[in-house]
């Protein structure tokens, strides 16, 4: 089958899909021109298309059909890259399937190349000065730009990773994906589009066909910034002509239509069409017999019918591919998803998402069972999300929490109609009394809903109860602003519960506020202000702001300091054991900072304070033999280590439930040590564990989920399964993003693990992007001394030698040479690790002399 034969069927069959079935037989034979052999190829993919088993096969066979080898016309070689087939054309141009064949690397890659007579002078100089520009494109699901020239022809020409995988909705109706499944894949599309949006550009050509999804459900965008050079151009002399405009009609947004400007929203557009085809199976607009402009005013001027809506005009296999039946897919889109598509699809840019971030969170609200922007945030409304997502126990805690509340304006109301002295004075004695117990039942029943979850009694998605308080905040501001010790204790209980349920923007809002109140109404040096402290410290910590915790918990440090030396030797053992919880936390921020030896000191303090106060038994005591085992295995002391967190998992089997969620993070940190000390058989049963419980406990979605994954990622990697442990890790970073956003430093840990793997097996045009994703987020987080900044730039300055951008990498590994030196030393394993890199560099840069000075430590 020849080359333009593929492409009528496939324009054919993009033109009729969306029509009525009655019509599309007709209009099929029509456009074939009397060539019934094209026409029943058209009919049958079209036929087979809510088949997925069948549709990929006559899709594979057809496919077959074309030519697998360059056409006569096509060029042999485009600059250092051998061409090996064509991929695909269009107006523009042609995309073929290269590789390098020049000595330097061994490469598969997409090469597009624009058609001569479409590219004027200007267009030309602008593809060789913005390359530069969009390779900076380096996200995980964006395929990356590698290069960028112009033919002798004088055909500008962009070299791109090319995606081995499947088109979106393809991909999607193959494997039948649920909705819930394909919203998740249309996140990672919007997180790699709001990526760009940042680095101030925009798609403009949003479409299944851009968008790929590889073997292990990664998703790739294609083309990102091609159409902004394209159009650029080619509206320089009419900007109003549709036939001169980038785009494609079926997905154009209406500003794009009219020849307006076009902006982040125009993006949000397309997204939105997007969405509707991804749960419909159907565009909202279609062109009636394949009318441009029948298609372009119904763009502009008719509203799109509802998704819920459009569902029930397709035929029954768009609900099939989507694992479940018409109706039920009609209910599953009604509300929420009919909104949030319906917003995205505004005329009018300023009535769309602002952002596709807001977009984006929309979506992850209502996948989280949470109120949605784009539906009216009434009272109704929002009581309605809430007890969808809580059925069971809703009547119980509200009843609680009101009495709870009543109970205690109740009591300030009785007190005030004290008539004498000594009357109002015991009544404020009872007043007292009972706030603090109400305090501590308020407290109590907060975070008891968490721990039944921890102890396995039922799943912690089945208790999303938090929203209980939530929606009754108002109300407890209102009855208890004048009863600040237990207002305090409140907002400290819902802080907590969010920090353990991974909602950490809430937790640290709620944390900062009962600082604040704290601060307020008790002395500087009063313990209450130090247990604040070392609340806000933790949420801090789970944010990725190691610096500001250790602040906070520094400050409770010195708090508990003095309390202890302020009751000397009459200090009890809950004094002994608040002391000792701080210079835990205190050590734990030392550790991530890289503080050992100070590190080692603080948590052993700690423990000899748990000792005293004897709770050298408790789950307490666990959780510091398990920091402290890290930080000796990072002075070099893996054996010790390791007795100190077989310890902590003793402790916690002896006095906690099976399963529990500290079970969970002791086998973990077992793992750890045994795959730092290569006892990789040992160390992968337990990781499984430890994913298990926390799932089971946590739900697929928590940050605590995401670390187990990234753990079995590590060992899967030591244990020689390539596939399996970059399959691990990406799932991992997909998850840290939806939940963490893109500058958490574990972001940067899911990045650099990835990179490390592909550094190793010497893939390093795949190591590369991620490197760079992640030193930022490590300087960011870590300050640009730290080891892990100067580690990740030796990586990327030792790939950049391999690649053979000899004075790049030369920039990036000499002043990491020399960061290393002054604050690790000559003879620290990265300092020389890093002088290998140098001397390697120099050996292939074909520069002895200069390799002679990093052969040996005395070097340089």
């Amino acid at each position: 089958m020849s080359d333009s034969r593929w492409q009528r069927i496939h324009e054919l069959f993009d033109a009729a899909r969306d029509l009525p079935q009655a019509e599309r037989d007709a209009y099929v034979r029509a456009q074939a021109g009397g060539d019934d052999t094209l026409a029943d190829e058209v009919l049958a993919l079209l036929g087979a298309h809510g088949a997925p088993g069948r549709f990929d096969a006559l899709l594979g066979r057809l496919a077959g059909l074309a030519s697998t080898g360059p056409a006569p016309d096509d060029p042999e070689r485009i600059g250092p890259y051998k061409i090996l087939r064509r991929l695909g054309w269009g107006g523009m141009g042609a995309v073929y399937l290269a590789e390098r064949d020049d000595g330097q690397f061994e490469h598969r890659v997409a090469i597009k190349v624009l058609r001569p007579d479409r590219a004027g002078p200007e267009l030309r100089r602008r593809f060789l000065t913005e390359r530069r520009i969009l390779a900076q494109l380096t996200h995980e699901n964006i395929a990356w730009l590698l290069d960028g020239n112009v033919t002798e022809e004088g055909a500008p020409y962009l070299v791109m990773e090319y995606v081995e995988g499947q088109p979106l909705l393809v991909y999607c109706d193959g494997e039948r994906l649920s909705v819930t499944q394909r919203l998740r894949l249309f996140l990672d599309v919007c997180a790699a589009v709001a990526y760009a949006h940042r680095r101030l550009i925009v798609h403009r050509d949003l479409k299944p066909s851009n968008i790929m999804v590889t073997r292990d459900g990664t998703v790739k965008l294609l083309d990102f910034g091609i159409a902004k050079l394209l159009e650029d151009d080619a509206t320089a002399g009419d900007a109003t002509r549709t036939g001169h405009r980038v785009m494609t009609p079926e997905y154009a947004a209406p500003e794009q239509v009219r020849g307006d400007p076009v902006a982040t929203t125009t993006d949000v557009y397309q997204l939105g069409v997007l969405l509707y085809e991804l749960l419909t199976g159907r565009r909202p607009f279609t062109s009636e017999g394949g009318a441009t402009t029948n298609l372009e005013q119904a763009i502009l001027s008719t509203d799109p019918v509802r998704p819920s809506q459009a569902v029930a005009a397709v035929a029954a296999d768009a609900a099939t591919a989507r694992g479940t039946t018409t109706d039920k897919l009609n209910r599953r889109l009604a509300g929420d998803l009919d909104h949030i598509v319906l917003k995205a699809l505004r005329k009018e840019p300023d009535e769309r998402y602002a952002a596709v971030t807001e977009l984006a969170e929309d979506v992850r609200r209502h996948l989280d069972g949470r109120p949605v922007s784009a539906r009216r945030g009434t009272w109704r409304y929002r009581a309605s999300r809430f007890v969808r997502r809580n059925r069971v126990g809703v009547a119980a805690a509200a009843l609680l929490l009101l009495s709870l509340v009543g109970g205690i304006a109740g009591t300030t109301w009785q007190a005030a109609r004290a008539s004498d002295q000594a009357a109002i004075a015991a009544a404020e004695r009872d007043r007292a009394r009972l706030e603090a117990e109400k305090a501590r039942g308020l407290t109590d029943f907060l975070t008891g809903l968490f721990d039944v979850a921890s102890e396995g009694n039922a799943r912690a998605d089945t208790l999303r109860l938090l929203p209980v308080l939530e929606a009754g905040a108002a109300r407890l501001d209102d009855e208890l602003r004048d009863q600040p010790d237990v207002r305090t204790a409140a907002l400290i209980a819902v802080s907590d519960l969010y920090e353990r349920l991974g909602r950490f923007e809430e937790a640290q809002r709620y944390a900062e506020e009962a600082l604040r109140q704290r601060r307020e109404t008790l002395d500087s040096f009063h313990p209450d202000v130090a247990e604040a402290l070392d609340n806000l410290g933790g949420v801090l910590l789970d944010r990725g702001d190691v610096r500001g915790a250790g602040e906070q918990w520094a400050e409770a440090v010195r708090i508990r300091r003095a309390v202890r030396t302020a009751a000397g030797e009459a200090a009890d053992s809950a004094i002994l054991e608040q002391s000792a919880t701080s210079l835990h936390n205190l050590a734990v921020a030392r550790w991530r900072m890289r503080e050992l030896a100070l590190a080692d000191s603080l948590e052993s303090q700690a423990i000899a304070l748990r000792d005293s106060a004897g709770t050298s038994r408790s789950s307490k005591m666990a959780s510091s033999l398990d920091v402290l085992a890290l930080v000796r295995r990072d002075l070099g002391r893996e054996e010790e280590a390791l007795e100190l967190s077989r310890r902590a998992l003793a402790i916690r089997r002896e006095v906690l439930p099976n399963p529990h969620v500290e079970l969970a993070v002791s086998m973990n940190n077992v793992a750890t040590l045994l795959l730092d000390l290569r006892r990789f058989d040992e160390a992968e049963p337990l990781f499984r564990e430890s994913l298990d419980i926390r799932r089971a406990l946590l739900g697929d979605e928590h940050p605590q989920v995401a670390t187990a994954i990234h753990n079995l990622g590590a060992v899967l990697k030591d244990l020689g399964r390539d596939d399996a442990a970059i399959a691990r890790y990406e799932e991992a970073l997909a998850m840290r993003r939806r939940l963490l956003g893109d500058e958490h430093l574990d972001i940067a840990l899911s990045l650099s693990s990835i990179a490390l793997l592909f550094h190793e097996r010497g893939r390093c045009a795949d190591a590369l992007p991620r490197l760079e994703q992640a030193i930022p987020i490590w300087r960011k987080g870590l300050g640009a001394e730290h080891g892990l900044v100067y580690k990740t730039r030796g990586l990327r300055g030792d790939c950049l030698a391999r690649l053979r951008r000899f004075a790049d990498a030369e920039g990036e590994l000499m002043p990491t040479y020399e960061g290393l030196i002054r604050v690790a030393g000559e003879d620290h394993s990265e300092t020389r690790r890093v002088r290998q890199f140098l001397r390697t560099l120099y050996e292939a840069w074909g520069r002895p002399a200069d390799a002679a000075k990093y052969a040996d430590p005395g070097g340089g």
